[in-house]
């Protein structure tokens, strides 16, 4: 299991791809187009966007499942050593299979083909089991830690994949900006802490899968342990959802 770490804690992801000891000479990486990206999807366009400023031959392949498509990747692949592929990306749902098409004409032009997985255990078993396609076709699995490895190597789906694997490093993608001006939320927030009240913070995306009510149950069982708690919801709501972000705030 290789792991490329500098004295900091790590390099990003792009360096490790451009220089580390998993680097690669030029590469494609796949995304969905979607106008509004999933969080590893964007880490993706991210990444693929350092690699190019880092002086790599690389480019993004947008996947739009149209007939002949295939074929304009594999001319695309001419020039290019790897392709790199994401995982899970939701904007890939209603196309599931395509990116393992993509990964398999990659193969049979004997390209590496190099998985990033962002998480395992924790996805629905049903995704789990489409990714199964994936899987058999990498010559390479990065993951973005070594908890997602671990789950990775304690299930069956570790049986089928290359012995090839390895972390690449990936930094907080948030970095606080010098100024924050204020708000109604963050002067709202600065007063609960200075009475110092409970202010429990929940970021990203909120859907079902994900448990946010469980926040609420912990702001519930801290109230009714005599605690003046609040919380806090930051992030989109995606289809499914059923917590009112009108009424998100106070516990």
């Amino acid at each position: 299991m290789a792991q490329y770490q500098d004295r900091q804690g790590g390099l990003t992801a792009a360096q490790f791809l451009h220089s580390g000891s998993m680097a690669v000479s030029s590469s494609i990486t796949l995304i969905s187009g979607s106008a509004t990206p999933c969080g590893v999807e964007s880490f993706a366009r991210r990444v693929s966007d350092q690699l190019r400023h880092a002086g790599s031959q690389h480019e993004t392949f947008t996947i739009t499942a149209q007939p002949g498509e295939v074929e304009v990747l594999r001319r695309a692949f001419r020039d290019r050593a790897a392709l790199i592929v994401h995982l899970p990306v939701v904007g890939w749902k209603k196309r599931i299979t395509a990116p393992a098409r993509y990964m398999l004409a990659a193969r049979r032009m004997r390209k590496e083909v190099i998985l990033v997985l962002h998480e395992w255990a924790d996805l629905d078993w049903k995704r789990r089991a489409t990714y199964l396609a994936y899987v058999p076709l990498a010559t390479r699995i990065l993951f973005s830690s070594p908890l997602v490895r671990d789950q990775f190597a304690a299930d069956v789906a570790s049986k089928l994949a290359t012995k090839n694997r390895g972390l690449v490093p990936i930094p907080p993608n948030l970095e606080r900006p010098s100024i924050l001006p204020p708000t109604e939320i963050t002067t709202k927030i600065a007063v609960l802490k200075t009475g110092g009240k409970v202010v429990i913070g929940h970021f990203g995306s909120i859907y079902p899968k994900k448990q946010s009510t469980i926040v609420l149950d912990i702001a519930a069982e801290l109230k009714a342990r005599g605690k003046t708690v609040h919380t806090l919801f930051s992030g989109s709501f995606i289809s499914g959802g059923s917590l009112d972000p009108k009424s998100a705030f106070d516990a």
